[in-house]
């Protein structure tokens, strides 16, 4: 008789497996769905970003160019935007900044700069949110609150 009411009390293991399963896999998809673009024009700290950030979609662009196209692709999706204030041959992050705020995107932005005025450029440019390269991985996870 205690084994049939602590059957009907409790759902069979094989159902609370299949639950605890479902469960990790809604959570890791949740988790991949958060599309971050991150315009960096050094390959080994957007590797960098790729290992820190694992989880998310990485949407890498090497140049303000590659930035726009990224954009204008996956708008809809973007998460956050992260950059970097220098990105070599005269490039500057905070032109992107503008044009991403000018399109209407509202989400986190990121600046990501090791120089102070390459920052100060970004904020002005639309970046709300500012922090060291090494740190991203986990300033960007408790933004979007992903463990």
């Amino acid at each position: 008789m205690k084994n049939q009411s602590m059957s009907s009390t409790y759902p069979p293991f094989r159902q609370m497996a299949n639950s605890v399963q479902f469960c990790a896999i809604e959570t890791l998809g949740a988790r991949n769905m958060h599309k971050i673009l991150i315009v960096e024009d050094d390959p080994l700290i957007q590797e960098m970003y790729q290992r820190d950030l694992g989880g998310f979609d990485i949407v890498p662009a090497l140049s303000l160019e590659e930035g726009r196209g990224a954009f204008s692709q996956f708008a809809s999706e973007i998460k956050a935007v992260v950059l970097d204030g220098s990105l070599g041959s005269g490039e500057f992050g905070h032109v992107l900044a503008k044009e991403i705020r000018d399109a209407g995107y509202t989400g986190p932005m990121i600046a990501c700069s090791s120089l102070a005025a390459c920052a100060t450029d970004l904020r002005e440019g639309g970046c709300d949110h500012a922090v060291g390269k090494g740190d991203l991985g986990n300033y960007l996870k408790r933004l979007l609150s992903v463990a």
